[in-house]
């Protein structure tokens, strides 16, 4: 079980990676050792056509370098979520469903930063981006 803090800082006079690089500093202070880096990354699809109810289904395409060979794949149908975790080929399927799910130009969502390992716990702290386009501050404890 994990605890999983999003912050974000929408105060122009403060930036996240300079708040990020003090979390860093810190963690450091207490003695933690840095055990590498992570990515998790994720894809947003929608139908091409609307469901019953007039809404378009949403599946979100999620990668973890922390399980490189899985893909994790939820579909939203705005009334329950279904989720999914397959092999990495999974991939290599998603063409062939562009007549139902078209990707969202330009919106990829990536969380990256740096693993720590302090006695049994494992902290990830990193910076969210959306497009490119800084969001916030992850931190997983």
């Amino acid at each position: 079980m994990g605890v999983t803090v999003l912050q974000i800082f929408p105060d122009e006079s403060r930036s996240g990676y300079q708040e990020t690089e003090k979390l860093h500093k810190r963690i450091m202070h207490l003695d933690a050792m840095q055990s590498g880096m992570f990515i998790v990354d994720c894809d947003s699809y929608y139908t091409t056509a609307q469901n019953g109810a007039g809404q378009h289904r949403r599946l979100h395409i999620v990668h973890n370098s922390e399980t490189p060979a899985t893909t994790y794949a939820i579909i939203d149908t705005g009334t329950k979520q279904v989720t999914l975790s397959a092999d990495l080929l999974f991939d290599f399927i998603l063409p062939r469903f562009d007549h139902m799910y078209q990707s969202k130009k330009n919106l990829k969502i990536e969380s990256k930063g740096s693993r720590y390992e302090i006695g049994d716990f494992v902290v990830k702290i990193g910076t969210v981006t959306m497009s490119g386009h800084y969001k916030g501050i992850l931190k997983l404890r």
